[in-house]
C-alpha cells in the first residue's frame, strides 16, 4: 500500500478512502470478539486515525459502531 499522505489520493478525502473506514472498523470491532490480534504498521494507524477524526467520517463512524455493536449483541444473543 501506497503510504498516505495523508489519505490515498493526497490531501484530500477522496472516493478511494471510502471502503477503508467501515473496514478499519469491523477490524477493530472482530478482533475481541473473534480472539485474534493484528498490529497494523503504524502508518496504517496514522491512516485509521486520519479517516476517523475526518468532519465527513467522525460522526458517521461513531453511529457505524453504535449500529455494528448493536448487530454483534442480537447475532450473540440469538
Amino acid at each position: 500500500m501506497v503510504t498516505p499522505a495523508p489519505f490515498l489520493c493526497g490531501k484530500t478525502l477522496g472516493l478511494a478512502d471510502c471502503g477503508f473506514v467501515p473496514s478499519f472498523a469491523i477490524l477493530n470491532r472482530l478482533q475481541p470478539l473473534l480472539g485474534f490480534s493484528i498490529q497494523l504498521a503504524e502508518s496504517l494507524r496514522a491512516y485509521e486515525t486520519t479517516l476517523a477524526n475526518h468532519p465527513s467520517v467522525k460522526d458517521e463512524l461513531a453511529d457505524y459502531y453504535d449500529a455494528f455493536d448493536s448487530w454483534v449483541a442480537a447475532k450473540l444473543a440469538a
